[in-house]
């Protein structure tokens, strides 16, 4: 059966590439080196096979903490609610990345990877967000019709 191994690395690139552009938007280098290294230390276990799933509950818990952290964000700070909400996006496909389970999953850090370039558009029209948006949305449609391979490579492997 045909194995998509091209998926999970381009997923990985458009991830950075989301959270770059993004963070590239917010003028914000510390989320960005926190992005990163929250993608490549995944990568990194699930190359080596010592990932194990966030269990749930400590990832609903970290999604509260996150929430209530943009919350108090919202409500005190002088940055733009846009960019606050776009923060939020980043530490969820954080969380996201690692309790993936299943194809959900996955289908979820793309809408999700999404939603924080849409964010990121409104707030800036930097020339190099620019160009970092036309490379994405060139990687992102490669990786949803990876995606789709995956998905239905999947689906013909467990009924064969």
């Amino acid at each position: 059966m045909y194995d998509v191994r091209q998926f999970r690395p381009s997923l990985y690139v458009l991830l950075i590439l989301g959270f770059s552009g993004f963070c590239l938007a917010a003028q914000s280098p510390g989320l960005w080196a926190l992005a990163v290294i929250g993608v490549s230390f995944n990568a990194w276990l699930i190359n080596r096979g010592w990932f194990i799933p966030l269990p749930r509950m400590i990832a609903n818990l970290v999604t509260l903490a996150a929430l209530l952290y943009i919350v108090v964000e919202v409500r005190f700070a002088v940055m733009a609610p846009i960019l606050v909400i776009g923060q939020f996006l980043v530490l969820l496909q954080l969380v996201k990345l690692f309790e993936q389970r299943a194809n959900r999953d996955y289908a979820q850090l793309l809408v999700l990877s999404l939603l924080l370039v849409v964010a990121a558009s409104i707030n800036t029209a930097s020339l190099l967000f620019g160009i970092v948006l036309i490379i994405y949305l060139f990687l992102s449609l490669y990786c949803c019709l990876l995606f789709h391979l995956k998905v239905e490579s999947d689906a013909a492997r467990r009924a064969y």
